[in-house]
């Protein structure tokens, strides 16, 4: 039984979803059906699936997950890009032998946390659609904490949660150190989500080469991004299709029904102010600084 040795770990709203299907696509490479596994979940996380858990259910259940795996593939993939916070992720794949090779996607704090808020608000119909990321700004950089204290939600309230989140999750320093002191260096990928939009050709083939499989793949490779934020128009309608999609009966079905109720009840999400944006970048700063340092990255792109 083949187990993954590539683990996009890294992060949620960074285009794991998009370089998941491209890397999936190579015939050199088996993705997981599943993209998320989310099987290495801490137990005290809430994104703990309790049907498939690591801890609970060790190692078998997982090879489930790849009982289909052709004997030939070179590359055998999963993508849960919670894992890069999660402690039980990091010492199960860091205690392989071989280590796997393990991708993290950064993408811009600021800009990741408006992504963060979109998808939350509109996608996932999760946030107060009368919510705006100005108030959102000034939530997360309140240090008194009596802002949050005037809004009218429940205390058990997914969004708190989803709120305390932003700012430590962003400081990707803290969560990364742990990862790289505990693999060796040609198995930590660090990937720009803006410069692998920009040029996602020239990332794979690099990503590609690293791997050991055949780059020329993807010289004549069309790369569609998946999983992108929109703004709904009819959010009754939305919340209802959220309810109903576990029961569709295919995947397929469900892509072609999404595919058509995406072009009548969405509409392209309005940019973020540049006054919140600005203010997000400002805190950031330091923790940016400290990062390209330490991993010798260039993030002009983050200017």
């Amino acid at each position: 039984m083949k187990l993954p040795n590539l683990i996009v770990a890294g992060l949620p709203k960074a285009g794991s979803s998009s370089l998941f299907h491209w890397l999936a696509a190579h015939p050199e490479v088996y993705g997981a059906p599943s993209k998320e596994t989310f099987y290495f979940i801490d137990r005290d996380s809430p994104l703990l699936r309790l049907e498939a858990n690591y801890n609970f259910h060790g190692l078998d259940l997982y090879e489930s997950f790849f009982s289909n795996c052709p004997d030939d593939a070179k590359i055998v993939l999963e993508a849960t890009p919670h894992y890069i916070y999660q402690k039980t992720a990091l010492d199960f794949f860091a205690s392989c032998n071989p280590q796997p090779h393990v991708v993290f996607l950064l993408r811009k704090p600021s800009k990741r946390i408006f992504s963060a808020f979109s998808f939350m608000q509109n996608n996932l119909a999760r946030l107060d659609s009368n919510l705006t990321f100005e108030q959102i700004t000034d939530l997360l950089l309140d240090q008194t904490g009596n802002l949050v204290q005037k809004l009218d939600y429940p205390q058990d309230s997914i969004f708190y949660e989803w709120l305390n989140d932003q700012l430590p999750h962003n400081r990707y320093y803290d969560f990364l150190t742990c990862w790289s002191e505990r693999f060796s260096n040609d198995k930590i990928h660090i990937i720009l989500f803006e410069e692998m939009i920009a040029n996602p050709q020239a990332t794979l083939i690099k990503l590609a080469e690293s791997l050991g499989i055949d780059a020329n793949f993807y010289k004549e490779f069309y790369f569609e991004q998946r999983t992108k934020t929109i703004v709904i128009k009819n959010r009754f309608a939305h919340e209802m299709l959220l309810k109903l999609a576990p029961y569709i009966a295919t995947s397929k079905i469900r892509g072609l029904l999404k595919s058509l109720y995406i072009q009548l009840n969405s509409s392209a999400p309005k940019p973020a102010t540049s006054e919140s944006l600005t203010r997000l970048d400002n805190y950031f700063q330091p923790y940016n600084q400290k990062l390209a340092e330490e991993f010798n990255l260039n993030l002009e792109s983050w200017k």
